[in-house]
């Protein structure tokens, strides 16, 4: 599974019609049903992404060959947020892997991948905040209410996810010509907010020239980007 970095150039703040989704998708992790040349390449974040819908579910699937955003990816989950207003801020959510990230195993990986191929292999839960019907908080992969998520990591380090969320979750209907604002975040560690006093440590650190990035390196603080789209009523 390569990832083809060239495939259609992020525009942003460009308004686009979602590309229909296949006739049968398999949430599963593997994007060979997935039409290559639809993925869109987000430079700063060094993923490569496609959002589609049919008539039931919005669809994303995202994959990477970065080894520190796998890593992120993996451990701290995607998000996929849906303002059904148009704009930039809270809305539905969909958040995959999720859940507590198992420790490492005693000894040395037999390989790089290994352990983030075992947090995989276990993940088993979706966190949700905002759904129409479903409470916040988290629910198994295997639910009652249509939402699905899959990842895989390829023997040669290039990861692969998948989310399907149905519309009426959403609040939207396949018929809706409305523009929605959909965000993709690979999720980190946030700074905490300090109001520091001349005399405490987070001051003295900061005029030392050691700061918050020192204790939060800027690698591992979550990254976010926003698409407007219209859904499609084209099927493949």
């Amino acid at each position: 599974m390569a990832l083809n970095i060239d495939a259609q150039a992020q525009k942003k703040g460009d308004l686009q019609e979602n590309p229909a989704a296949p006739a049968s998708v398999r949430v599963d992790g593997n994007l060979s049903e997935w039409d290559p040349g639809r993925f869109t390449a987000h430079e700063d974040t060094r993923i490569s992404y496609l959002v589609s819908n049919d008539d039931r579910n919005l669809y994303l699937a995202v994959r990477s060959a970065d080894r520190d955003k796998i890593s992120k990816m993996v451990t701290r989950g995607i998000t996929l947020t849906v303002n059904t207003d148009g704009k930039k801020k809270a809305g539905p959510s969909v958040t995959f892997p999720a859940g507590r990230v198992p420790g490492a195993a005693a000894g040395k990986p037999a390989d790089p991948g290994q352990a983030l191929r075992s947090r995989l292999s276990t993940a088993r839960e979706i966190r949700i905040t905002g759904m129409k019907s479903i409470r916040d908080g988290g629910i198994s992969t295997e639910n009652e209410y249509g939402i699905l998520a899959a990842g895989d990591l390829d023997s040669a380090m290039t990861f692969a996810c998948e989310l399907a969320v149905p519309l009426d979750q959403l609040g939207l209907s396949p018929a809706s010509d409305s523009p929605v604002a959909i965000g993709i975040r690979i999720n980190g560690i946030v700074p905490p907010r300090i109001q520091a006093g001349p005399r405490s440590p987070y001051e003295s650190m900061r005029r030392g020239g050691y700061g918050r990035a020192a204790a939060f390196p800027e690698g591992l603080q979550p990254e976010e980007f926003w698409i407007r789209r219209t859904l499609t009523t084209q099927t493949q």
